[in-house]
């Protein structure tokens, strides 16, 4: 096979004096000289040996000989993919769809042009980088190495607003009662209480919970409690008791009708609807947990009837004594 002479036209590639105004180190851009200092992008051994394909298709085109190493199938495959390049003034040269080529930057210059374009450009993400970069330049991993550039930017870092979440640990759990996480809860003020704070058993989540007139730390300091700062977008470390805030919120106000005025009057039936609600994740409700036993409820006595005999055999009916006991 031969490689024909590529049909190179002059209006099909970018203007020298635009190319080169829009990038202030490209008056030669595979001259490694400019820029000594710049850390080198982590490549993979794949796209090392991309890039090594690349430096062959490059010696293929300026000597036109067949490299010695490929078979006939392998040097096929390499003809097609040396037939998207060409060489122009000791250049390598991408040929792009539409007749915009893209110059082939050496891999000692890539860094130095994913940072111009991307600190002096207003620190935009991947695809502007991305796409600016393609319209005069390319090389394998162009995508790929402008993701890693972006993505560990020091000022892109510190200004995001989508933080980095830790992976979640799974704790050691002890025993009942052996660990609590506690909150305070903002309320309206009523009654003369402004907060209501809670404690939850690890174990089991069993509330126990108490309304305070003001949030101060007193009652921190007499129970040794040490205060652990979360960060606002990361309630999840304390999920066990920030995660059922909303019911409880929610339980508080359908039963006091929307009246935050007296609010304070329906707390404790709701923590004792928050005792034996049963959960999810363990098929059981914290009160059973702590007490071997489920409660009964009036609909349980007025509704069940079943559960116990109304009378005895000679139809005479249970005394209060022989109900209680049974």
């Amino acid at each position: 096979h031969s490689l024909p002479p590529p049909a190179y036209h002059q209006a099909s590639l970018p203007p020298p004096a635009s190319f080169y105004l829009a990038f202030s180190a490209t008056a030669d851009a595979n001259n490694p000289s400019d820029t000594p200092d710049d850390p080198a992008i982590p490549w993979s051994m794949k796209a090392w040996a991309r890039e090594a394909k690349i430096e062959m298709i490059c010696a293929f085109l300026a000597t036109r000989e067949h490299p010695p190493d490929l078979t006939d199938v392998q040097y096929s495959s390499f003809f097609n993919s040396a037939s998207r390049f060409f060489l122009l003034d000791g250049n390598l040269w991408h040929r792009e769809l539409h007749g915009q080529h893209q110059l082939v930057v050496d891999e000692s210059k890539q860094y130095h042009l994913i940072k111009e374009v991307h600190d002096d450009l207003g620190h935009k993400g991947v695809f502007t980088v991305r796409t600016r970069l393609l319209l005069h330049f390319w090389w394998p991993l162009l995508v790929e190495d402008v993701k890693w550039y972006v993505r560990t930017c020091h000022e892109c870092q510190i200004c995001q607003t989508q933080k980095l979440h830790i992976p979640p640990t799974v704790p050691m759990i002890g025993g009942l009662f052996h660990k609590a996480h506690i909150d305070t809860m903002l309320m309206p003020k009523a009654g003369g209480y402004r907060y209501i704070v809670q404690a939850r058993c690890t174990l089991t989540s069993y509330p126990k919970w108490h309304m305070l007139h003001a949030e101060n730390n007193a009652l921190a300091t007499q129970y040794h409690i040490r205060h652990i700062r979360i960060s606002p977008y990361n309630s999840q470390a304390n999920s066990i008791v920030e995660c059922r805030h909303y019911d409880v919120r929610e339980a508080i106000m359908k039963s006091c009708e929307n009246d935050d005025r007296c609010w304070h009057t329906v707390v404790h039936s709701v923590f004792w609807a928050e005792r034996v609600t049963i959960l999810k994740s363990t098929g059981l409700s914290p009160y059973f947990m702590v007490h071997g036993v489920e409660p009964l409820f009036p609909f349980d006595l007025a509704e069940a009837t079943f559960l116990l005999p109304l009378s005895r055999d000679d139809a005479t009916p249970l005394t209060t004594t022989e109900l209680i006991a049974w």
